[in-house]
């Protein structure tokens, strides 16, 4: 007797899960079409058709921000840029994450000119070839959205931003900086 509930409890759970990712992973059609090229953060709040920008309940990691800000005071004289892989149909991940990222950038006096923002669109494939460049680096191209790529001088490091990957990423950004500075 136990057994049997002990295996109905898993036949649940399983399917609440599988249920879940299935969900999760789905993209929602919030009656905009894909955005897809290249954007700045004003263009991308002006297109995406998403209600918030503002992410006015995210507070960052202020030991993360003055980490990194300190690295990009030190490193004032190096080509440091940031692209992000995004789409505004992921509303999951991409909706909630992408505005805390832009914000912990900001906060951390990322320049907003060093920032690009690639739409994908529902394959997570961008015309424009922006990929091109570093998928030597990382095979696996853009499997998650967002994702984040940093450029310091020659080197390119990547940080997934999804929702299950905060809060670490905001120190992720600073750890792929000092790779490259090794």
């Amino acid at each position: 007797m136990y057994m049997c509930k002990k295996t109905f409890l898993s036949i649940i759970v399983a399917i609440f899960c599988f249920g879940m990712l299935i969900y999760c992973n789905k993209p929602v059609d919030n009656g905009n079409p894909d955005i897809v090229g290249t954007f700045t953060w004003t263009e991308w709040q002006k297109k995406s058709g998403w209600k918030d920008h503002s992410a006015s309940d995210y507070l960052p990691d202020s030991a993360c921000v003055k980490t990194l800000s300190t690295f990009i005071d030190e490193h004032s004289n190096a080509d440091i840029k940031f692209e992000i892989y995004a789409s505004n149909w992921c509303h999951a991940d991409c909706a909630t994450q992408l505005p805390k990222i832009i914000k912990f950038l900001k906060e951390a006096g990322i320049n907003e000119n060093d920032i690009i923002i690639y739409g994908l669109n529902r394959t997570k494939a961008e015309p424009f070839d922006a990929m091109q460049k570093w998928e030597n680096n990382f095979p696996n191209e853009v499997c998650r959205v967002p994702t984040l790529v940093i450029y310091f001088n020659n080197y390119v490091g990547k940080v997934k931003c999804e929702s299950q990957d905060y809060p670490e990423w905001q120190c992720k950004i600073y750890d792929e900086l000092m790779c490259a500075n090794l």
